[in-house]
């Protein structure tokens, strides 16, 4: 018996699984499949892993879900309204007949007008999520899985350890072009800094712009001892608001180039814009999601835009 099954006396079978690790959903054909809070799942867990289990089937699908800015479900949402066998159902929070107005006011009171559009509307919020604009237009840099002879290249590094990912992303620094990356997690960091150091023995790295706030200082200090040619930088609200806002400026003008990959172009097109309260505005991954490939990039396009200080 799976973990989290429900079986009935007419033979129904109820499987409850989590797209945390999306190989496990892959494998039986089933007659039907309910993706609560798809938003904040990779479109690949549903094209990859969830829509095969329904071929021989012909089964049926129900997706839950706020849309974030224009990711795959709002386009997702838009495309079902098209199509023969799909309907599409609007919500809003106040429609569900077990929340009271009383304990809804007190909720949104609490919440920017935006969020409370997104999150108790599920409204389209327009330029939500949308921090990067040409993003698929820019997704023409070649792959690479080592350098060219003669090239210079500089890298982007954003720690993790568990819940989050370390990412190492490589740019080349004439061509403006982001040519690899490694991103992991679930690894001691030891292991993490010996991974850095041997792409650094394959890549020659120039410089590497390495966040070091928290556990990042000491891993950097190490790498710089070990002779890597790293430099620290202070990931703080201004200094963060400062590289994502230069590298959305990269995608506008379509003067930097990514690769045509699934997850970092996921990661783009998700991050989110909020405003404090002061009204500055601040960038993150909506609830669920990952902004750590994000965040690499735009310390490597930060490095490759600006000399080091002298």
């Amino acid at each position: 018996m799976i973990d989290k099954e429900l079986r009935f006396p007419n033979g129904a079978t109820i499987q409850m699984r989590t797209a945390e690790n999306p190989e496990s959903l892959a494998g039986a054909a089933v007659n039907g499949i309910i993706f609560d809070e798809f938003s904040m799942a990779r479109k690949s867990v549903w094209a990859e892993q969830l829509a095969p289990t329904l071929l021989t089937t012909n089964g049926w699908v129900c997706f839950i879900g706020v849309p974030k800015g224009n990711n795959w479900a709002t386009k997702l949402w838009r495309w079902a309204k098209t199509q023969p066998g799909w309907n599409q159902r609007h919500f809003r929070t106040l429609d569900n007949p077990y929340i009271s107005r009383e304990v809804y006011d007190d909720i949104s009171a609490s919440m920017p007008l935006m969020m409370q559009q997104q999150e108790l509307e599920a409204a389209i919020i327009a330029g939500r999520g949308q921090v990067f604009k040409n993003i698929v237009e820019c997704a023409t840099a070649p792959w690479h899985n080592e350098p060219d002879f003669g090239r210079i290249y500089l890298a982007g590094l954003d720690w993790g350890k568990t819940n989050d990912y370390t990412v190492l992303t490589v740019l080349d620094a004439a061509s403006r072009e982001c040519v690899y990356y490694d991103r992991f997690n679930a690894i001691p960091y030891p292991e993490q800094l010996d991974r850095i150091r041997e792409l650094h023995a394959i890549w020659g790295f120039q410089r590497i712009i390495a966040e070091s706030n928290a556990m990042g200082m000491p891993l950097c200090d190490q790498l710089i001892r070990d002779g890597l040619p790293v430099e620290p930088f202070d990931m703080n609200r201004s200094t963060k608001r400062e590289i994502v806002e230069l590298l959305a400026v990269g995608f506008e003008t379509e003067n930097f180039k990514i690769p045509l990959d699934e997850v970092m172009i996921d990661e783009l097109e998700s991050l989110e814009m909020n405003l404090t309260k002061q009204g500055w505005p601040q960038y993150a991954a909506p609830q669920g999601l990952h902004d750590d490939i994000c965040m690499s990039l735009s310390l490597a396009h930060w490095g490759i835009s600006y000399a080091p200080s002298i």
